[in-house]
């Protein structure tokens, strides 16, 4: 194919503008607008018990989190956030106290996860992570993904230089997760009005069938 002078400069110019183009929404950034601001939540690790906490993966997520350009919540203020708030259990958090930590953390997202599966004997070791980001604006979920690793899944010829605890593999898992971290979140915000139970009192305590029972509730109202 022979292209004449004043041909090959229109398709230079085409894919000119398309590349300038394509930079421009790179630059814009559509969807996650980076800058936005994300507190990372203590990350619950059920092998220590009833509200384990495992800092060093804590760490991990916060690093990858940081690498994809969001400002990152202290732990200092998160912590001081669950203290305030008397929440004691890690990995869950109700809709009313995600809607406040738009107010009081500032926080655009909110990131909670759960260390699920623990394992180590010396040979080789097992880990699984699950992540769920939330939106604070509206409570929702807008990405969440759950994954393993084992020592079999790093085997290695020999098996020189396989991993074969827990610390080894943790690096390996985080980022196999943040694979599938989405370059936009396509949900739309929803108006969201919340009402916190801030107590309940039933009467009497013990009951026969047939006895009437008396309940009064307290709400606490937050809108946003």
């Amino acid at each position: 194919m022979c292209w004449t002078g004043e041909r090959m400069q229109n398709q230079v110019k085409k894919a000119t503008r398309i590349f300038v183009t394509a930079l421009i929404f790179s630059l814009c950034g559509v969807g996650i607008v980076y800058g936005e601001r994300i507190a990372v939540f203590p990350m619950e690790d059920l092998s220590f018990g009833v509200n384990g906490y495992d800092r060093e993966i804590s760490s991990l997520v916060v690093d990858e989190i940081a690498a994809l350009g969001f400002e990152i919540v202290s732990d200092q203020e998160v912590m001081d956030f669950l203290v305030r708030n008397r929440l004691r259990w890690l990995g869950y958090l109700e809709s009313y106290h995600v809607l406040l930590a738009k107010d009081e953390l500032k926080a655009d997202y909110l990131l909670l996860g759960t260390v699920n599966q623990r394992r180590e004997d010396g040979k080789s070791a097992s880990v699984g992570l699950s992540l769920q980001l939330m939106r604070t604006s509206d409570s929702r979920v807008v990405w969440s993904d759950s994954s393993g690793i084992s020592s079999a899944d790093r085997q290695k010829l020999l098996g020189v230089g396989e991993p074969k605890t827990v610390r080894e593999l943790m690096p390996d898992l985080v980022k196999t997760i943040f694979a599938t971290w989405p370059e936009r979140f396509d949900f739309a915000e929803m108006d969201v009005s919340t009402i916190d139970i801030a107590s309940v009192v039933l009467e009497p305590k013990y009951v026969k069938p047939g006895e009437r029972v008396l309940c009064s509730v307290r709400l606490r109202e937050n809108g946003n």
